[in-house]
C-alpha cells in the first residue's frame, strides 16, 4: 500500500481529493471536527544502535476532568479518581517508530499535516564514520482504524515510497529541521552537516518541495539547541533570529513568499530562546499574545505587527510561575535541552508539557539506559486584559505521567511536538 498526504478537496480544487483509493474513505483536514480533541505528545528516544520515535495521546476531556490535588510545600501529587478510572486518562502510546540506526534516521523532526504527523530530516547511522543524510519521509496517519487496535503489529509510522509524487520527494538533506504548518504548506528550517542553511516548503496545492528564495539566513549546526535561537510565526509570517551566530531577527512572508529585509524589531535578537507559541486575540483587538518558557516560568509578551512591519513591537506582559510545580513533580532540573512545548487549547487555554528523562542510578554492562521518563502536563487559563500589567491566569490542571522508553537502551528523550486534534 502507498502511503501519501493526502489533502481536503477544498484545498485541491478540481483534483481529486483522495489518490489512494485502496483506503476507500474519506479524509477531513480538521479530524477534531469528528471526534473528541486528542492531544499527542512526539518524542524521539535516543539510542546508539537503535532509532527509535513514539507518539502517545491524551483524551483532552479526560485531561481537562482532572480534578488532582498539588501540595506545592511537598511538592506532591494526589491523583483525583477521574485520573485513576480507565485507560483514556493515562498517556498511551499510539504510533511507534523503531528499527537499526541504519534504516531508521536520528534526529529527524515532525509536524502535524492535516491528518497525519509527518517526519523529516535527520541523518543515518549517526554514530559511525560513514553517517549518511537522510532524505527519507515517514508519516503516521492519525485517522487509520489500524493504529487503535494497538502497537502489537510493530510499527505504525510508515517510510514513504520515493516513487510516489508530493511529500515524500525531499528536495534537501535537512539536520533536525524546524517543522510548522502555515496556510495549508509544510515548512522545514534547518542546516546541512556543513553548516549549510537549508530551508523548503511543501506546497500543498503543487504537492511538491520547494526551496525558501534566497537570501537565505545563516543558521550554525548549533540551530539543533534549543537554546540558540528564537522561533515565532503567525497567520503569514515566519520570524527567526539565532544567537550563535549572532542574527538579528529575520522575517519571511508566507503570502509574498519573500524574506522582507525590516522585520521591524529593531533589536539584535528576540528576547527568548527555543519556540514560541503565538495566539490571535479576540477581534477588534490586532494584538497578539506570545508565550515562552525559560527557566522554570512561563513569560508572556504582547505582540504588534503593522503591515509593513516597520512599527512592530514586543513588550513583556508578566509571566506564569510553574516552579513550585516542577520542582516537586521533577526534581532539580540540569538538563541542557528544552524539553518543553506550549499548545494552544483555544478558549484562553494553554498547555504546557515538560519532559524530563531519568537515568538508571547504577549504571552496568546489562543496563545503561532510562529508569523511567516523567511527563507533566499543566492547563491554565488566562484572561486578557488590555488595561492590566500583567496577564490574569488560574491553573486548571496539573497531571503526570511516569512511562518506560520503548527501546530498554535508550539514553535520552527528545520532545520533538505536542498538538491537539
Amino acid at each position: 500500500m502507498d502511503h501519501q498526504i493526502k489533502v481536503s478537496e477544498s484545498e485541491r480544487g478540481n483534483v481529486d481529493r483522495n489518490r489512494n483509493r485502496k483506503r476507500n474513505r474519506s479524509w477531513s483536514p480538521n479530524p477534531s471536527q469528528n471526534r473528541n480533541r486528542i492531544l499527542y505528545v512526539c518524542c524521539q528516544e535516543e539510542n546508539i544502535l537503535r532509532g527509535c520515535y513514539v507518539i502517545r495521546a491524551i483524551d483532552l476531556e479526560c485531561l481537562m476532568a482532572c480534578s488532582c490535588d498539588f501540595d506545592a510545600d511537598k511538592g506532591v501529587e494526589n491523583k483525583c479518581a477521574s485520573c485513576e478510572s480507565g485507560p483514556n486518562h493515562d498517556l498511551r502510546p499510539v504510533g511507534l517508530l523503531c528499527g537499526d540506526c541504519c534504516d531508521i534516521p536520528d534526529c529527524m523532526s515532525c509536524c502535524p499535516f492535516g491528518s497525519q504527523v509527518v517526519f523529516v530530516g535527520g541523518e543515518l547511522s549517526p554514530w559511525s564514520y560513514d553517517f549518511r543524510p537522510s532524505r527519507k519521509v515517514f508519516v503516521y496517519d492519525i485517522e487509520d482504524e489500524l493504529r487503535l487496535q494497538g502497537l502489537e503489529n510493530g510499527n505504525n509510522i510508515k517510510e514513504l515510497d520515493k516513487s510516489c509524487n508530493g511529500v515524500a520527494n525531499i528536495h534537501h538533506d535537512i539536520y533536525y529541521p524546524r517543522m510548522m504548518e502555515i496556510g495549508g504548506d509544510l515548512y522545514a528550517l534547518g542546516v546541512v552537516k556543513c553548516d549549510v542553511s537549508v530551508s523548503q516548503v511543501y506546497r500543498r496545492q503543487s504537492q511538491r518541495w520547494e526551496a525558501l528564495p534566497p537570501p537565505i539566513p545563516s543558521f550554525s549546526h548549533d540551530f539543533t539547541s534549543e537554546t540558540l535561537y528564537s522561533l515565532l510565526y503567525t497567520d503569514n509570517k515566519i520570524f527567526l533570529s539565532t544567537y550563535f551566530p549572532n542574527m538579528p531577527v529575520k522575517c519571511f512572508d508566507t503570502d509574498r513568499k519573500c524574506w522582507i529585509a525590516d522585520s521591524g524589531f529593531h533589536s539584535e535578537v528576540f528576547p527568548f530562546v527555543g519556540e514560541a507559541l503565538v495566539v490571535d486575540l479576540d477581534k477588534p483587538c490586532k494584538e497578539k499574545l506570545v508565550f515562552t518558557y525559560d527557566r522554570d516560568i512561563i513569560n508572556v509578551w504582547r505582540l504588534g505587527l503593522t503591515d509593513d512591519l516597520k512599527g512592530s513591537y514586543l513588550t513583556g506582559y508578566g509571566s506564569v510561575n510553574m516552579k513550585p510545580r516542577l520542582l516537586g513533580l521533577l526534581g532539580n532540573l540540569r538538563e541542557k535541552s528544552k524539553q518543553f512545548r506550549l499548545i494552544d487549547l483555544g478558549d484562553g487555554k494553554i498547555c504546557f508539557v515538560r519532559v524530563r528523562s531519568y537515568q538508571v542510578e547504577e549504571r552496568t554492562v546489562n543496563s545503561l539506559g532510562l529508569e523511567k521518563v516523567r511527563v507533566v502536563i499543566i492547563v491554565f487559563k488566562y484572561e486578557f486584559d488590555p488595561s492590566a500589567q500583567a496577564l490574569p491566569y488560574k491553573i486548571l490542571s496539573t497531571r503526570t505521567f511516569t512511562i518506560m522508553p520503548h527501546c530498554k537502551e535508550s539514553c535520552f528523550v527528545r520532545l520533538l511536538k505536542c498538538f491537539v486534534r
